[in-house]
């Protein structure tokens, strides 16, 4: 099985470190976070395109053409797109008709034997984590037969409450129709992979995939956690 990593983020947060590294590369426990990443891959999985962008060179340059027995390989992400949709699309020529793949974001570290659960009876689908948020970020609502019926609004005046719920968590099961797809613009002109799946869930159904763990790495805070 093949898996997609979305690599291509400066992270401005973690400045000045990301100055002269891509996102990628933190350091974490004498290792970077995108091997984290690869290190959670089931074995299941191998092979991976690693999409790049910002300083990507620097990412082929640690990580090579093969890890841990998976086989690498590189998309380059167009430096005028923004958003979740162009590092997966950019990753496309990779995917053979019809075969499934995951996506990963490279600052989302998961539990592998969850992983290696939900893989082995795949179906295409997003995963969810019970969590607590700001409540900018939409909740998800499922159907009675666990596919995923709709993102839903949190009423809280104060956007950046945090609220408990059911959010996406970076990580899907896909196939090469999803490519087909009209990318769906946000408000800020980017590109987003789940308002694009949204957007074609009457035709496209998603399983939700619940998962227990989760632990994003967007701010220092979170690269803390993961350092102990």
């Amino acid at each position: 099985m093949k898996a997609i990593i979305l690599a291509g983020g400066k992270g401005s947060r973690f400045s000045p470190i990301t100055n002269t590294l891509p996102k990628a590369l933190l350091p974490i426990n004498n290792k970077v976070l995108i091997e984290l990443i690869l290190d959670m891959l089931p074995s299941k999985v191998d092979t991976v395109i690693i999409s790049r962008r910002y300083l990507g060179n620097l990412i082929e340059e640690k990580i090579g053409k093969k890890y841990s027995n998976k086989k690498i390989f590189y998309a380059d992400q167009p430096f005028n797109q923004d958003g979740t949709w162009p590092p997966l699309y950019c990753a496309k020529n990779f995917i053979d008709t019809d075969e499934l793949f995951c996506v990963f974001n490279c600052d989302d570290i998961f539990n592998i034997q969850e992983l290696e659960n939900i893989l082995e009876n795949p179906s295409i689908g997003i995963g969810v984590t019970k969590t607590i948020l700001p409540a900018k970020y939409h909740g998800v609502r499922i159907t009675s037969d666990g596919y995923l019926e709709r993102l839903e609004r949190h009423p809280n005046e104060n956007r950046e409450e945090f609220v408990e719920d059911l959010f996406t968590n970076g990580f899907f099961i896909l196939n090469q129709k999803i490519f087909d797809f009209p990318p769906v613009t946000l408000i800020d002109g980017e590109y987003g992979l789940p308002q694009t799946l949204l957007a074609q869930i009457s035709h496209y159904p998603l399983f939700v995939h619940q998962m227990k763990y989760w632990q994003p790495c967007n701010t220092f805070d979170d690269l803390n956690k993961i350092i102990k």
